[in-house]
């Protein structure tokens, strides 16, 4: 795994690689419908980052099951493969005056903007069982949005052509992830209760004219974030094909990701009630 730097910016480092995992069975049953969900709440971009990445090398040797990270984040901009500089049009002052950090990821896709009151979700699975492929998978986070959003009277649906979720010709829910030895991380994020003024700042996913909307702009209300929350792990355990779901909370203002990896994140996991073998059932 690549570190990233503690600053604001940081340099593109693609590290993907599709090769199948030669997981030891020993830890992990690869076959076992298992999702660990951390809840992270409110966090930073670049120490939600770092979580990932741990969890990315725990997973690639198979010391815990697939993982879902849901997190809100303080307002960032996050460049991917497909953006650059070029693709915010705020000056750096104005980033800088407004407290909006800036960051170069591997992930696929262009810019987009975070901010509370969006909902992101980072899956860390591997993604080599079973015959997934990535485009597949892309398929499945827009299904995940589509679902969520249907069940609130929104009838948000995918473009050909377009990745993502979309209402008519906005965009309400974005896509784009990173593979790394078979496990994927980065994910989608859905436009909420969010604040949208931040993506004035940028061209978001690259559109120079498109817009970005929310479901509380399209409802003319805010929608029970918590709720939605909970239909999202519902909908990825239905889609994923995923009935053993074990949530927990994760402080990140309490817990330093620095000394997690491998064995010691499966002990950690273990204290908190949760086997690596075995998930607890959760009914949803």
């Amino acid at each position: 795994m690549v570190p990233y730097s503690n600053g604001a910016y940081v340099e593109n480092s693609p590290t993907t690689n599709d090769a199948p995992v030669k997981a030891d069975r020993t830890n992990v049953d690869l076959m076992t419908p298992q999702m660990l969900v951390v809840d992270c709440g409110l966090q930073q971009y670049s120490t939600t980052v770092a979580l990932q990445r741990t969890l990315v090398e725990a997973r690639v040797q198979s010391l815990v099951p697939d993982i879902l990270i849901i997190v809100e984040h303080h307002p960032v901009i996050t460049l991917g493969k497909r953006a650059d500089r070029q693709s915010i049009k705020a000056a750096p002052d104005v980033l800088r005056d407004k407290g909006i950090e800036v960051f170069t990821v591997e992930r696929g896709g262009g810019a987009t903007f975070h901010s509370p009151g969006q909902l992101v979700l980072y899956p860390i699975f591997l993604l080599s069982r079973g015959g997934r492929n990535v485009k597949a998978f892309v398929g499945a986070l827009e299904q995940v949005m589509i679902d969520v959003l249907n069940r609130y009277g929104i009838d948000a649906s995918q473009k050909p052509g377009y990745p993502g979720v979309w209402l008519g010709a906005s965009k309400i829910g974005a896509v784009g992830i990173a593979i790394c030895h078979g496990v994927s991380f980065h994910g989608c994020a859905l436009n909420i209760n969010n604040d949208l003024s931040g993506f004035d700042l940028i061209y978001p996913c690259g559109m120079r004219e498109g817009r970005v909307t929310s479901a509380q702009q399209y409802l003319g209300k805010k929608l029970p974030f918590a709720s939605m929350k909970k239909a999202t792990i519902e909908t990825c355990s239905q889609i994923f094909n995923k009935p053993d779901v074990h949530v927990m909370q994760w402080d990140m203002d309490k817990r330093s990701t620095d000394h997690l990896s491998g064995k010691n994140l499966l002990q950690f996991f273990q204290e908190q009630g949760m086997s690596s073998l075995q998930a607890e059932r959760r009914e949803l």
